[in-house]
């Protein structure tokens, strides 16, 4: 029974008695008076237990390391709300001794647990992985939203839709994809010639460009052409109904910041339907996307009736399984096509943002690109293969070195779905577990004391390329890591790198607001706050 439903029925019950052998005691003489005295009493010992007495006396995370500063009745809520949840944590990652939890009191006291060094995030998402779900309010919300696929569903179920979609992200076949990604970045580079209408001019700067708008047209083409074998062509044609829905869909807004601070309260089922009452765009905006992912499927199974060669692309692959329906295909379909483009338009975005800010790395790596791919980029007919682009290391450095310090999704929350423990310390059901890749990616003792700074070098030194100097594995976030790991890290990872090399070969950038400051847009991913670049060509 919900503690609704059981404060309920003891106001009914203790009203019904006191009306039926101590009339006396009614609220002046009123049934409904006595009523309201009743449950307003129960309300009230409720949150002086659960927001007072258990949380200081008897919670088993009392004793856990914790920032200092707590207000005593809202914790750290107010300096979350004040400074924002990943400032305060980047700090903590740093400041607070601890052995890999640290436990912050939030709104109302409720107790979180933030998990920041190796071993403890080893066992959170390698060993104990199938312990922690995500919490309701992230199921109801933006599962609602974009469908319940492989992101959202958990337990043995994850397990086999998982192993079945492995085969689209197999390392070879993300070795095949590179000729599209490649392709589609080309495509990028063609259009914003034409729109900048100085494509034969190496001398002037263009319009203004505003990056996410074409990052996100590049990304929902590739995750179309690589992934379901779909030609949404966003790119040619900004009006496109696809890509409208999308801008719309993953536009920061007031109400993609409430739902991150509220993952800090606890009533979160009722969270989640409140969220969803009030992004009724959102909803119209799935079901479009959801009907279009309908006729994919259709489209494909005629293929494969007609017996077409098979295919290894996600949609085809989920097919042939066998073992995937239709709805929940359209599921995996509506998040691979939100977290397969959005997640990669937002590190593009951060990615011109830090050559903007640098110019000396944006012209070290054009002079390094121009050296692996000597003039072939402006050959429309020349395709780098997998080996060329994979062999440009400080175009991987810079890369890398984005998706470290600006981690498009920042933070994740868990739920422990049983009693489990982190480290040695007990962690009850029901709590709520922060995975912040933001602040990790910040920690001195695993980054060093330039950790905060943006330095590809530190990918460039020998046996550094795919660790950037880190000791651990799971110091490095932004995929995540386990069974609950991000699928298509390699297919991200190779689609920027195309992206990156193609743009960088083609223009030379520069932020239009010579004193652009940076503020971090909140959406679906984290990205930075209206970028408008200009772009000059460059020359054959």
């Amino acid at each position: 029974m919900s503690s609704l439903k059981l404060l309920l029925f003891n106001t009914i019950v203790a009203t019904l008695l006191i009306r039926g052998y101590a009339a006396t005691l009614l609220v002046q003489n009123f049934t409904y008076w006595t009523a309201f005295a009743v449950f307003s009493t129960q309300i009230i010992v409720w949150l002086v237990w659960s927001c007072v007495i258990y949380p200081k006396l008897f919670s088993p995370l009392r004793n856990l390391p914790q920032p200092s500063g707590s207000s005593f009745f809202m914790g750290q809520f107010w300096r979350l709300m004040k400074k924002g949840g990943m400032e305060l944590q980047c700090s903590w990652v740093n400041e607070v001794p601890n052995d890999g939890v640290i436990m912050y009191p939030c709104f109302l006291n409720w107790q979180r647990i933030l998990v920041v060094k190796p071993q403890a995030l080893a066992e959170v998402m390698l060993s104990r992985a199938y312990d922690y779900v995500k919490p309701p309010h992230i199921k109801t919300g933006v599962g609602a939203i974009f469908g319940s696929g492989l992101v959202f569903i958990e337990g043995e179920y994850h397990k086999m839709q998982r192993k079945h979609l492995m085969p689209s992200f197999a390392f070879r076949r993300i070795k095949d994809l590179y000729p599209t990604f490649w392709g589609k970045s080309m495509e990028l580079v063609d259009e914003l010639k034409v729109y900048i209408g100085n494509e034969n001019d190496t001398t002037k700067m263009s319009p203004v460009i505003l990056v996410e708008r074409w990052a996100s047209r590049a990304t929902l083409d590739i995750i179309g052409a690589a992934g379901l074998r779909q030609e949404f062509r966003a790119i040619q044609d900004p009006g496109n109904k696809l890509s409208k829905v999308y801008n719309k869909v993953c536009s920061p807004s007031k109400w993609a910041l409430l739902a991150g601070m509220l993952g800090y309260s606890k009533p979160t089922r009722i969270i989640g339907s409140i969220l969803v009452k009030f992004t009724d765009d959102f909803v119209a905006a799935s079901h479009i996307v959801k009907g279009h992912c309908y006729s994919l499927i259709e489209a494909e199974r005629r293929n494969i009736s007609n017996h077409e060669k098979p295919h290894l692309d996600i949609l085809s692959v989920a097919l042939q399984s066998g073992s995937i329906s239709d709805d929940e295909l359209v599921n995996h379909l509506m998040t691979f096509l939100l977290a397969g483009h959005e997640t990669v338009s937002a590190a593009l975005s951060w990615v011109i943002y830090f050559l903007c800010r640098y110019p000396k790395v944006q012209a070290r790596l054009r002079d390094e690109l121009a050296v692996a791919i000597p003039l072939k980029v402006h050959d429309p007919c020349y395709i780098p293969t997998a080996a060329e682009i994979d062999g440009i290391a400080y175009l991987n450095a810079v890369c890398s070195e984005v998706l470290r310090l600006r981690p498009v999704v920042p933070q994740t929350f868990r739920q422990a779905n049983v009693d489990t423990s982190i480290v040695g310390h007990y962690i009850p059901k029901g709590t709520i577990v922060l995975l912040c890749p933001w602040a990790v990616h910040r920690s001195k003792e695993l980054w060093g004391e330039d950790a905060a700074e943006f330095r590809p070098d530190r990918w460039m030194a020998p046996g550094h390329a795919n660790t950037g100097g880190a000791e651990s594995a799971t110091a490095f976030l932004t995929f995540l890591k386990g069974p609950r790991g991000c699928i298509g890290e390699a297919f991200a990872r190779a689609e920027l790198a195309c992206l990156v090399a193609a743009w960088v070969s083609a223009f030379e950038t520069e932020f239009a607001d010579k004193d652009y400051v940076e503020e971090v847009a909140h959406g679906i991913s984290s990205k930075p706050a209206k970028l408008e670049v200009r772009l000059k060509v460059i020359g054959a």
